[in-house]
């Protein structure tokens, strides 16, 4: 489809180019073709517009999928386990874009038309990964929050011997905390997260094409976790 309509456009500027008079009545004459020819292939834009979401899309699923798990994995590694505080983004993070790169390996059309198909995939898959990447990455901070607050107060609670759910974690009966509460550990998860979060935006400059609007927002407020 793409590739369709660039040799109907080709075509078309070839005509004007022969079309006899002067230079101001060929321009005019070539950009009135143009239009016409332009306003016949809406229909094709239209289809190939929800072919590349469609594609987009499906490139997208295996990976945005898989990324609550992958948070989780990230606040388990760090959680009483006396890790050092992280300095390089989580390994998955090279993956979330494996499947684009697979499918623009398969692009073969001349030069031009690919570079127009990998540059509006490359700009729907950014969007949509970015998107639900700060999603689940804003749900993994806010319950680091919540057990946080939750922990304090069970710190100033006179009675150690009670069971408390926040989000994920569980503090069996039995077991005081009232003297501890993990703030290093956080301290590195969100520092994790903030370096995966900075590798995603710089993979995207990468490509040439912008994020989520959204995620550029929650970039600028996890900003101080990357100080």
């Amino acid at each position: 489809m793409f590739a369709m309509r660039e040799v109907a456009m080709e075509q078309t500027r070839a005509i004007c180019r022969v079309v006899p008079g002067t230079d101001n009545g060929s321009c005019g004459i070539s950009a009135g073709l143009e239009s016409a020819v332009g306003q016949a292939l809406a229909p094709l834009d239209d289809t190939s517009n929800k072919a590349a979401d469609h594609i987009s899309s499906t490139i997208t699923a295996p990976s945005t999928t898989t990324l609550a798990s992958h948070l989780r994995r990230t606040t388990s590694q760090f959680r009483h386990t006396n890790r050092p505080s992280p300095s390089t983004p989580s390994p998955y993070i090279s993956s979330l874009f494996a499947y684009l790169e697979s499918t623009e390996s398969k692009i073969t059309h001349d030069q031009a038309t690919s570079e127009r198909i990998k540059h509006m995939l490359r700009s729907r898959v950014a969007t949509r990964v970015s998107q639900e990447f700060a999603r689940v990455c804003a749900d993994a901070l806010a319950t680091i929050s919540k057990t946080e607050a939750s922990l304090l107060r069970l710190r100033k609670s006179r009675g150690s011997n009670v069971r408390v759910d926040v989000g994920d974690v569980v503090v069996p009966s039995g077991v005081d905390l009232r003297g501890k509460v993990p703030e290093a550990d956080n301290d590195k998860i969100r520092r994790q997260i903030w370096l995966d979060v900075d590798q995603v935006a710089r993979i995207v400059r990468g490509y040439g094409v912008e994020t989520d609007p959204e995620f550029a927002r929650f970039v600028d407020l996890i900003q101080p976790f990357g100080i």
